[in-house]
């Protein structure tokens, strides 16, 4: 009998796995997912998103992130916002030319009413 519920337990298991490989996420800035980015397109469009792979259309909506970089001074700098926007802080890191790669870290979206976190994205930044 014990044989039994073990292989139940590891299809269970399995099963569960395999759920959630499938629903993985990725996060947009400016519309896109890529990495690298132009300044003109995220002061365009400043908007964080939050696109889930195995629904390719389908966007949730972003709660709250925070905005990390290197200043050029070296101290890592951290802005965080309750909303889906960069807001003016962040926008005017993006002005400095020196500034080449941010982070979009601790972002909290919503999902089927529940609140989920997001892995962190590195994008770079070209002029």
């Amino acid at each position: 009998m014990k044989p039994i519920m073990f292989f139940i337990a590891a299809f269970a298991t399995m099963a569960s796995l395999n759920i959630n490989a499938q629903n993985t996420f990725r996060i947009s800035l400016a519309g896109q997912t890529t990495d690298t980015l132009s300044r003109q397109e995220v002061a365009t469009n400043p908007v964080v998103a939050v696109i889930g792979v195995s629904q390719a259309v389908e966007l949730f909506e972003v709660e709250s992130f925070e905005f990390t970089y290197m200043n050029s001074d070296g101290d890592l700098i951290t802005i965080a916002t309750k909303s889906n926007r960069l807001n003016d802080g962040m926008l005017s890191a993006l002005k400095n030319t020196s500034l080449k790669k941010i982070y979009l870290e601790n972002v909290l979206f919503t999902l089927n009413g529940e609140t989920r976190p997001a892995a962190s994205t590195r994008f770079y930044l070209k002029d």
